[in-house]
């Protein structure tokens, strides 16, 4: 293993260091300490102190300091450790060799083989097989969207792991930390810094951005972010970017950001269907060592029905379903009623919600009649009561946009879907519609 001092990144531990320690520690120890990102992608981040005596009396006396400030800056998953230059001799190379040691901040347990394809799925696996065989980047940017607990983090990190076995430089950006970074050089006007974030973006074959959403309306630092966008597609280096909702939707984005974003391919993980979620639940079984053919099949359903909300809360069920396989007899036959018995706190109540009962709450809130908001009437009250009612049902049951168009005179699927994204729109801008939302969601609640 070797070491690289990335001096960026020690320059924000020692700020932090700073605001929570007195001078003498700092001045003592932290001052001429560095840090260095395990080059074996194992998320260890070395926190390098000058000697063994030094490094021992931090991690007796400071050890949650040191957690908390390199946590605050490579995220919670990383894995600090304390030690000195004595203890790792010539592991460190010189800190002039590299001030920005390219570390890919994939995580290896989201695997390409473990990305379950199904029908709602189908265009964006396409779209991975696609960059992964590639040579050069043909479409690009390549911008996924979808609803919360889809999958898209882990499809960022199976292509990012996939390319690496082929030698690509893959980074993977958390917004939130690219965003710490650098906030803080400018709050320190520090150009020099600034343009030292440019410039080691730029050395990556490939730049997979998360949750591009939350960049929404950071002025400063969409315009470091769209430098970095616009050269690597000049180069035409891969770009991938996720997001919750389509580019046209994104709040707080210049029109440049919302061209560069179309110019590429512009795809949705669609929310599964019921059958979708039933493969994907018996595939999380067999991963985990749990025969599929131990279960009835309406225990699959009574699964997947309460926890279609997204495919997190359906691995949130298999892990329990997991913890009680430990706990209990292995060679457990997951019938019905031992399934329904393991998950006796999901309330009947919630198990009632259907789709008319949710049409008929908001239809009593805003005083029409069902047929009013299911019907053809554009009046303006009625069109925002029918999005509210379309935006209700896909987010509280898992009909497809296909199924919510049928109870809305046979609507097609883009006029649903662009109805919904209205909606998502209007949460962010307008409080009366957040409310509204709020209150109607409480009385769904109460059935």
């Amino acid at each position: 293993m070797s070491l690289i001092i990335d001096n960026l990144n020690t320059e924000l531990v020692l700020k932090k260091l700073k605001e929570v320690s007195d001078d003498q520690t700092y001045n003592s120890f932290y001052k001429s300490a560095k840090v260095a990102p395990s080059s074996n992608n194992d998320k260890k981040v070395y926190f390098i102190l000058p000697t063994v005596n030094d490094a021992k009396y931090i991690k007796k006396n400071f050890n949650l300091n040191i957690i908390e400030a390199m946590q605050y800056v490579f995220g919670i998953n990383s894995d600090p450790v304390i030690t000195s230059r004595e203890e790792l001799g010539t592991q460190i190379k010189n800190d002039k060799i590299l001030s920005l040691h390219k570390n890919s901040n994939l995580n290896k347990n989201f695997l390409w083989e473990d990305y379950v394809e199904a029908e709602f799925n189908k265009d964006v696996i396409l779209l991975g097989k696609n960059i992964i065989s590639q040579t050069k980047a043909t479409y690009n940017p390549i911008f996924i969207y979808s609803s919360s607990g889809m999958g898209k983090t882990h499809f960022l990190h199976a292509v990012g792991n996939e390319l690496a076995k082929s030698n690509y430089n893959v980074c993977y950006i958390n917004p939130d930390q690219f965003i710490k970074k650098v906030t803080t050089f400018l709050i320190n006007s520090d150009q020099n810094k600034l343009a030292e974030i440019v410039e080691y973006y730029k050395n990556f074959d490939v730049l997979l951005f998360d949750d591009i959403q939350i960049f929404g309306s950071k002025t400063a630092t969409l315009n470091i972010l769209f430098n970095i966008i616009n050269y690597n597609i000049e180069q035409k280096k891969q770009i991938v970017i996720v997001s919750d909702k389509n580019p046209e939707l994104l709040g707080g984005f210049e029109e440049r950001f919302i061209t560069r974003f179309q110019g590429g391919i512009t795809q949705e993980i669609y929310r599964p269907s019921l059958n979708d979620l039933m493969k994907i639940f018996e595939q999380k079984l067999l991963k985990h060592n749990i025969n599929p053919k131990d279960w009835e099949s309406e225990a699959i359903k009574f699964i997947v029905r309460n926890h279609a909300t997204s495919i997190r809360t359906l691995e949130g069920a298999i892990n329990k379903i997991e913890w009680n396989k430990q706990k209990n007899i292995q060679n457990i036959k997951y019938t019905y009623n031992i399934v329904s018995q393991m998950f006796s706190t999901i309330s009947k109540e919630n198990r009632s919600i259907t789709p008319e009962k949710i049409i008929d709450i908001i239809a009593k809130y805003y005083k029409l009649s069902k047929s009013e908001i299911q019907g053809k009437s554009r009046r303006q009250e009625i069109v925002l009561a029918r999005h509210i009612s379309m935006w209700m049902i896909r987010n509280i049951t898992n009909l497809t946009y296909k199924e919510i168009g049928k109870l809305f005179k046979d609507r097609d699927h883009s006029t649903v879907m662009s109805s919904i994204e209205k909606i998502d729109y209007q949460l962010k801008i307008n409080e009366t519609v957040k409310d509204a939302l709020k209150n109607i969601k409480e009385k769904i609640q109460q059935l």
